[in-house]
């Protein structure tokens, strides 16, 4: 178990209220939520502003995609796998399949985008819910194979539709 130290921090009355309203809704200690704050902040938030990026609403993003065709779709994956090299070596130092995994779990997260990551036997598989769209699912798997393909994996068994992706990855055969 990683070791744990105790800070003390001083809030404001109206974000103290705030704060345990949200503990209790999420059946969870005030301590904990304050943990879990903290872990976003370290593992994601405090990197978005040097590498540039914004929030915006899944109903924009889907009305955005909703009109977009193959060729412009194909351009924005390329945008966002730029983007995400750029943050897994701005994040790791080392671009290489744990970190890029590793980026796309917390950058998921960080979006509100539903997933899951499991590992079965070296066999990465990934079932994401984002509700947002075919298009946005193509756009998801162009990106994602994109960059798989640079750390010299691919997708495989891949299932998009208008709400989901799933794929697994696996390592590009030499030849």
């Amino acid at each position: 178990m990683e070791k744990t130290s105790i800070i003390s921090i001083r809030v404001y009355n109206d974000e103290k209220k705030i704060l345990m309203e949200e503990s209790q809704k999420n059946n969870m200690t005030v301590n904990s939520l304050g943990r879990q704050i903290i872990s976003k902040y370290i593992e994601w938030h405090r990197y978005t502003k040097d590498m540039g990026y914004t929030s915006i609403t899944k109903s924009l993003l889907q009305t955005l995609f909703k009109k977009e065709n193959d060729a412009t779709i194909k351009i924005i994956s390329i945008l966002t796998h730029n983007t995400l090299k750029s943050t897994v070596l701005f994040m790791y130092g080392e671009f290489n399949l744990s970190n890029v995994l590793s980026v796309l779990d917390i950058w998921l997260g960080a979006c509100n985008i539903s997933f899951r990551h499991f590992t079965d036997f070296h066999i990465e598989k990934y079932v994401i819910t984002h509700n947002m769209g075919e298009n946005f699912s193509r756009y998801l798997g162009m990106s994602l194979n994109s960059i798989l393909n640079e750390v010299g994996h691919t997708t495989k068994n891949q299932i998009n539709d208008e709400s989901h992706i799933t794929f697994e990855i696996e390592r590009v055969s030499e030849k």
